[in-house]
C-alpha cells in the first residue's frame, strides 16, 4: 500500500506543537466535552481544548504538493475533503491549479463560518459521515484525522461511501505498538474514537475492499513519546 510521508502532515517544528507534551497532561473528560463540540473552543480557544488558534501559517502547502504530485491531479480534477475545517488544505489545492474541482463538508458550524478568507470553493454543511455525491464522481478524496473519530459502524458505511465515490482516498488513521503508546494517544487525542494496531487497521480495511492509500498517526509520529 503505498503512502504519504507522515513528515508531510505532522510539522513538530510549528509554534502550536512545542508543548504537544505539557499540553496532554492537561487533556481529561472534560476537555474532551468541550472539543466535541468543534465551535471557537475547539478551533480558536484554549490548546487543551483543541487547535489553540487555527490560523493559515502554510503547512498545509507540501501536503497539497503530494497529493497532487502522487495522484497526478490534472486540470478540473474533482477533490473532495472530508471535514475540512477553515479550508487551508483546500487552500493550497486551489493555489497550485485554480481549475481544479474542490468541495470540502464540513460538521463544524462554526468552522464554515470561518473559513479561511481566499478560499472560493464552498464547504457543505452535512451533519452526518453521508456523502450524497455519484459514483466515481472525484478523482480524490482527502479525509484526514476525521475518519478514526466515527464508531466502527459508522466507519465501515463511510469507507464504502469512499469506495463508491472515488478510486483514489488517502486516509489517516491513529495507531500504536505497545500498550503505553496507546494510553498515550487515547489521552491526546479530543476526539479520536478507533485506535488500533496497524495490522488490524490494515486486516479491517482488506474486509471492506478499500481500494485508497493510508497514513497512520502514533504518540511517536506526533512527539508525545
Amino acid at each position: 500500500m503505498s503512502k504519504i510521508s507522515e513528515v508531510s502532515f505532522v510539522n513538530l517544528s510549528s509554534t502550536r506543537d512545542l508543548n504537544r507534551k505539557e499540553i496532554y497532561l492537561q487533556r481529561e473528560i472534560k476537555e474532551k466535552l468541550i472539543a466535541v463540540k468543534r465551535d471557537k473552543n475547539f478551533f480558536d480557544g484554549e490548546r487543551k481544548y483543541g487547535y489553540g488558534g487555527f490560523v493559515y501559517d502554510g503547512r498545509n502547502k507540501t501536503v497539497a504538493e503530494n497529493l497532487v504530485s502522487n495522484y497526478r491531479l490534472g486540470d478540473n480534477s474533482k477533490v473532495l475533503q472530508v471535514q475540512c475545517e477553515k479550508g487551508f488544505l483546500l487552500y493550497e489545492l486551489q493555489k497550485i491549479n485554480s481549475s481544479f474541482y474542490l468541495i470540502g463538508t464540513e460538521t463544524s458550524e462554526y468552522a464554515i463560518k470561518n473559513k479561511f478568507q481566499y478560499l472560493n470553493c464552498p464547504i457543505l454543511n452535512l451533519q452526518d459521515h453521508n456523502l450524497p455525491f455519484s459514483k466515481h464522481y472525484f478523482d480524490l478524496i482527502v479525509v484526514i484525522g476525521y475518519a478514526y473519530t466515527l464508531s466502527l459502524q459508522n466507519f465501515v458505511q463511510f469507507i464504502h461511501q469512499c469506495n463508491n465515490l472515488s478510486r483514489n482516498v488517502f486516509l489517516t488513521l491513529a495507531t500504536y505498538d505497545t500498550p503505553s503508546d496507546y494510553f498515550v494517544l487515547r489521552k491526546w487525542s479530543l476526539l479520536g474514537n478507533l485506535i488500533f494496531l496497524k495490522q488490524e487497521w490494515l486486516e479491517l480495511l482488506d474486509e471492506l475492499n478499500f481500494n485508497g492509500e493510508v497514513e497512520f498517526i502514533s504518540a511517536h509520529s506526533l512527539g508525545l513519546i
